[in-house]
């Protein structure tokens, strides 16, 4: 039976026809009907935004963003979790998954959405244990990637043009009017995100933006930054995972093109290269964790967030906290099998920055 299901679910008709020239068309045969599933959501997409920008065009253009928190850190780093706990204040807003699904309609479309598929519908994410629902504080980043394929994500998708995506990890080798439109893109959903939100501060979380946070500065220069790190090892090890999973979800091409650990360690090496340069002039905005500390003390780690950011009424949120806590005293981790010693020096060689900025020792794989 033909797969329909589409692989990029928020998209409108104007980007899926770039993307489909971006790529040739080459698109492989057991998923066209991806590609038919795709096409069908992007024209109702581009009718639901139609009707989403006549109703509040208006609205999205006068929000202004306004002192931003962004959550910064390697895959697998711990950057879900902690977003979903600072997610627990109310005064926050953190993107949902149908938000993030679907950039372009959700001022309109979710309400009645929620009404027809109910709101507390959850599963684990496939790679980890983590529950996701509509209401799951979610991954911007997925906004660019099902929203206007202009995220280094499209790799999944068109492994075979891994190389031309993977510019938008920090948008240095972008060309003008591909940054203008990166921009815009992401810029105009967080400002639905105000709309939608309008008392509140936006709470946002996506790896990629360790690599851009210079960029994300200047675009928000009273932003602010919560950046979480992990052990390289046990990070690179559960990135693993996690390619193995998304290289299958939501892709249109065979996923033959390229050596997957070799590309989680070069894409790391750029991402921890790019944030070593960044960090120094952001110093006094930005509040840094260990993942370790945020399992064994959390609510002493969260404290020192708001300490450091001048957060205001940490013990008002703490009863929150406490609660989501207690509902996740029994998550455990997933295991892994020891790195070969071989790929443990390729990975010391290219990682070096991750030991650096997190003070790490050498420890067995």
């Amino acid at each position: 039976m033909m797969d329909l299901r589409p692989a990029l679910q928020g998209i409108i008709w104007s980007d899926w026809w770039r993307v489909l020239r971006e790529n040739r068309f080459r698109i492989a045969p057991r998923f066209w009907g991806r590609a038919i599933g795709t096409s069908a959501v992007a024209l109702l997409n581009s009718v639901n935004a139609w009707v989403e920008k006549q109703t509040y065009g208006a609205q999205i253009d006068e929000a202004r963003v306004v002192a931003p928190i962004f959550i910064l850190g390697h895959w697998r780093s711990g950057t879900t979790w902690l977003h979903e706990l600072l997610s627990q204040d109310a005064r926050f807003a953190a993107p949902t998954l149908f938000q993030v699904w679907n950039p372009h309609t959700f001022l309109t479309t979710e309400s009645r959405t929620r009404r027809l598929a109910g709101a507390n519908v959850r599963d684990d994410r496939g790679f980890d244990r983590v529950q996701i629902g509509f209401d799951a504080a979610s991954e911007d980043e997925f906004a660019l990637w099902h929203g206007s394929g202009r995220s280094d994500f499209m790799s999944w998708t068109f492994p075979r043009s891994a190389a031309f995506y993977d510019r938008y990890l920090d948008g240095v080798a972008l060309s003008d009017a591909e940054r203008k439109a990166w921009r815009a893109a992401f810029d105009t959903f967080l400002r639905k995100l105000t709309v939608r939100y309008p008392e509140r501060t936006l709470l946002l979380k996506s790896p990629q933006h360790t690599a851009r946070a210079a960029l994300l500065a200047e675009m928000y220069p009273d932003a602010r930054f919560v950046y979480i790190h992990r052990h390289p090892v046990d990070v690179f090890r559960s990135t693993q995972r996690l390619y193995s999973y998304l290289a299958g979800v939501s892709c249109l091409q065979i996923n033959d093109w390229y050596d997957a650990p070799e590309r989680i360690l070069q894409q790391g090496r750029r991402v921890f290269s790019a944030w070593a340069e960044a960090r120094g002039p952001l110093a006094p905005r930005v509040a840094e964790v260990a993942y370790d500390d945020l399992v064994q003390q959390p609510l002493a780690t969260l404290e020192r967030i708001y300490d450091r950011l001048d957060l205001p009424d940490y013990e008002a949120a703490r009863p929150s906290f406490e609660t989501y806590l207690a509902r996740q005293s029994g998550y455990r981790t997933n295991s892994y099998e020891p790195l070969q010693p071989a790929m443990l020096s390729r990975l010391r060689e290219a990682w070096r920055l991750a030991w650096e900025l997190g003070s790490y020792q050498d420890r067995a794989a």
